[in-house]
């Protein structure tokens, strides 16, 4: 059976599957690939062989021979973060704090020319013009 050579974006958040690949016999760790260089040397210090490549570039690390990648990356690092208590949820950094803490509401900006009643509720000016038609 051909063992899958398997590629790890994320050298930290993707231990397990570096170790699954230590012990498994369908599957052989080829590339691991991380932009944070002392995470990417400590891997390569406790894996210590020669037969693994290892990057620090993503577009390098792609034009590697493999059949799988795992992206085991911090996926969700450019999206806001924060929340109420405990949760986690929500956004309130930055520009999204502004946003969170705003009360939206529409603004009419009027010129200084005579302001016609007609343009507001109740609209009386509807009936007499429906009295002429």
């Amino acid at each position: 059976m051909k063992k899958i050579r398997i590629g790890v974006l994320g050298a930290y958040r993707g231990t397990s599957m570096i170790n699954y690949c230590k012990e498994a016999d369908n599957a052989v760790l080829v590339a691991v690939c991380d932009s944070h260089k002392p995470t990417l040397d400590a891997v390569k210090e406790d894996l210590g062989t020669d037969t693994i490549t290892y990057y620090d570039d993503f577009e390098t690390f792609l034009s590697h021979d493999m059949d799988a990648v795992v992206l085991a990356n911090y996926a969700n690092e450019h999206v806001p973060f924060g929340g109420v208590g405990n949760s986690g949820m929500g956004s309130y950094h930055g520009e999204e704090s502004y946003r969170a803490f705003s009360h939206y509401r529409t603004v009419v900006a009027t010129g200084t020319w005579i302001d016609l009643p007609f343009r507001y509720m109740p609209y009386k000016m509807f009936s007499l013009v429906k009295k002429i038609v």
